[in-house]
């Protein structure tokens, strides 16, 4: 997911680097894959695992369509 979150994060600095939605977005990925995935890795709990993945993914994703749509 790291290189998936670079493209969007350079992306993101170069096209709308005043958005605070993106910034935002972008921050929700860290938050959610430091705060919340890896404990849930080392704890061994698989849904919340599975979810704040899920939910650092559609960031990104949200991210990328924000850049694709012309978001400023």
């Amino acid at each position: 997911m790291f290189p998936g979150f670079a493209i969007a994060a350079a992306l993101a600095q170069v096209l709308a680097p005043n958005n605070q939605q993106i910034a935002n977005l972008l921050g929700l990925h860290v938050l959610t894959k430091v705060a919340v995935y890896y404990p849930a890795y080392l704890l061994n709990i698989s849904m919340v695992r599975g979810l704040s993945h899920v939910v650092a993914t559609a960031s990104v994703v949200n991210v990328c369509w924000l850049l694709a749509t012309g978001a400023k």
